[in-house]
């Protein structure tokens, strides 16, 4: 379930896409996504936008952590308006960090990290703000806390590790937007460094 807190803003809100229709096991005609969507999601996207009223929006995110804990991530926004569709990059950056991952309501994420999203790419002309816990402008501020790990200890299969994003604002409110995915390590030890890929399930903004 897409975990996104309700939230207006001057023109979209965003809306619980569960709400609307399980997206992740809907098929849809390919056809309707341009070249632009990775080819293991032009039969889930909703490219046409056919269940939202206003447009739904997918992030895909691809980066890796290094043995000394920096993060570095690349993190796609696709824009389904059911017109013209429009990618936007945030370019994740950060560092492990040691606070407890209770605080964001996630006791089983075993890595947490601070981190800045920087707008590196601006096709779609959005204000992302209502997104990032109404930060006015990035880069904005949050943490990225990982799942990676079952109860028993044993690591995520494929897709199925919980990736939540949290951005803050000043006043230490944040918001939750969650993603699945898949970490995999990249030397001996069962955590970081690792390779990461994920994507959401999509949100419609109203």
């Amino acid at each position: 379930m897409l975990l996104v807190l309700f939230l207006a803003c001057d023109k979209y809100k965003i809306v619980k896409v569960d709400e609307i229709q399980d997206s992740a096991s809907t098929e849809v005609d390919d056809g309707a996504c341009p070249e632009t969507v990775p080819e293991e999601y032009r039969y889930i996207w909703d490219c046409a936008n056919d269940s939202c009223g206003g447009a739904m929006v997918y992030r895909n995110a691809v980066g890796e952590s290094l043995a000394d804990g920096s993060i570095s991530v690349v993190e796609d926004w696709f824009v389904f308006d059911g017109e013209t569709p429009c990618v936007d990059r945030f370019e994740i950056t950060g560092a492990i960090t040691d606070i407890n991952p209770e605080v964001f309501n996630c006791s089983t994420c075993e890595e947490v990290f601070e981190i800045q999203w920087n707008l590196v790419d601006a096709t779609c002309g959005w204000n992302w703000k209502t997104s990032f816990a109404d930060q006015e402008e990035p880069p904005y501020n949050g943490y990225l806390l990982l799942d990676t790990h079952n109860s028993f200890g044993q690591r995520n299969p494929d897709d199925a590790m919980r990736v939540l994003a949290a951005p803050i604002n000043n006043q230490n409110q944040y918001q939750i937007l969650e993603s699945r995915g898949t970490a995999t390590p990249t030397s001996e030890q069962d955590g970081y460094p690792e390779d990461y890929a994920w994507s959401s399930s999509g949100d419609c903004y109203e």
